[in-house]
């Protein structure tokens, strides 16, 4: 399995928790509580994490763009010319490692509120540094 492989091999595996691009009618549609991201859907990270029990940080970044206009076309056509990009590493708890993400209810709720304090420290980000 890929998890196996990343054991034997130096590797990096992306996870896009907001799991879609953000737009507002999916921001509107899905009553987020950040202003400017989509709710993090947390249940494919906290599997994919369980099958990797070797990794220890998770690394957030954060794009802030200084245009509304994010579409793939929008890029090709020049229009996204500035933006910020933040990364900071987050170190994973022992207490949410190897954990049964289908199975635990108190392991749904320690998961989910350790990604949602990485999402609010998200929100503070670019409420501050914004364009």
């Amino acid at each position: 399995t890929a998890a196996k492989r990343f054991s034997r091999n130096p590797s990096t595996a992306f996870s896009f928790a907001e799991g879609t691009r953000f737009t507002h009618e999916k921001h509107l549609a899905q009553v987020s509580p950040y202003k400017n991201f989509l709710t993090p859907k947390i249940g494919a990270l906290a599997i994919a994490l369980k099958g990797m029990p070797q990794v220890n940080e998770l690394i957030d970044f954060t794009v802030i763009y200084s245009t509304d206009k994010r579409s793939t076309w929008d890029f090709l056509c020049g229009e996204m010319r500035q933006a910020k990009v933040y990364a900071k590493a987050h170190e994973i708890p022992e207490t949410l490692k190897g954990k049964n993400f289908d199975q635990e209810e108190e392991y749904r709720r320690e998961f989910k509120n350790f990604i949602e304090k990485i999402w609010k420290e998200k929100q503070e980000l670019y409420t501050e540094l914004e364009f």
